[in-house]
């Protein structure tokens, strides 16, 4: 398996908006996969970025009545685990 290493800017160049990203230390709402795309969750939606497209899509949607607590990439990057 090769390792490759991500260069991390000091300073951003891109800033995400995350509206309803709920401030809980002990729930893991975002995730960045091997494959440079990013998970949030916010309250109850999913949204995934291309951080080589910039592309933002809404994943998920589980209605108002559920929120989502996790989100964890697969070691590949194919899959996406969403935790309620």
């Amino acid at each position: 398996m090769v390792n490759k290493l991500r260069k991390i800017a000091p300073v951003p160049y891109k800033i995400l908006d995350a509206p309803n990203l709920c401030d809980d230390f002990y729930l893991n709402l975002v995730d960045w996969s091997s494959t440079n795309i990013i998970a949030m969750a916010l309250s109850q939606y999913v949204h995934v970025w291309n951080a080589n497209t910039s592309a933002v899509c809404e994943l998920v949607d589980l209605g108002e009545q559920r929120r989502v607590t996790s989100v964890s990439w697969s070691q590949n990057g194919q899959h996406l685990s969403v935790g309620t």
